[in-house]
């Protein structure tokens, strides 16, 4: 597996549906966020240009993902209006839209290869699921948990606030190399009962 690091911070948005029945809740729902990915080198094309070789590998990738989670909660202490839960679940993660740069790293000599050089790069597709590009290439399912902290303001309605640590279970990722991709979230939101 040739992995990528994600450094990036982001802000996104998502409603969530759930039921409760004592201390247990489960929740499932939709959240999109734009997210930037900054790689890690790895070559996976060589060209030649004014007898100069160079490798390609990307640079960045951009893209407009949409995240469904699935969770189940557990309440572990009560401190007033205050409930302190466990959360643990899982989430799919599909790139939408993508899009990707690339850089191009000068090598003194040609690598070893088995086919002549080209003059420009052959440049892989990278086009999100909406675009038309594989969902195979655009997605990868995360294993979650946290800790949520939920303070009542009504009697319908609670704040919260979740710090979550998302861990790569399974899936491509948003490139056309494997990539696991790990994450650390603080969640906040108002909870309204029906």
């Amino acid at each position: 597996a040739n992995d990528y690091r994600t450094r990036f911070n982001t802000v996104g948005a998502g409603l969530n549906v759930g039921v409760k029945k004592g201390k247990w809740s489960a929740e499932a729902g939709i959240a999109y966020s734009p997210q930037a990915f900054s790689t890690d080198t790895h070559v996976f094309e060589f060209f030649k240009k004014n007898n100069t070789t160079y490798g390609v590998s990307y640079d960045q990738i951009q893209a407009d993902v949409v995240d469904v989670p699935v969770k189940v909660l557990r309440e572990v202490a009560r401190f007033g209006r205050t409930r302190l839960h466990l959360t643990a679940g899982a989430t799919a993660h599909l790139a939408v839209q993508k899009d990707a740069t690339y850089k191009n790293i000068q090598y003194a000599s040609a690598p070893p290869s088995p086919k002549p050089l080209a003059d420009e790069p052959e440049l892989p597709s990278n086009k999100g699921v909406l675009e038309g590009g594989k969902v195979g290439t655009n997605s990868y399912v995360s294993v979650d948990a946290g800790v949520r902290i939920e303070h009542k303001i009504s009697a319908r309605a609670s704040a919260f606030v979740e710090p979550q640590y998302r861990r790569f279970a399974s899936g491509k990722g948003y490139s056309n190399e494997k990539s696991k991709t790990q994450s650390i979230g603080f969640q906040a939101g108002v909870i309204a009962a029906l």
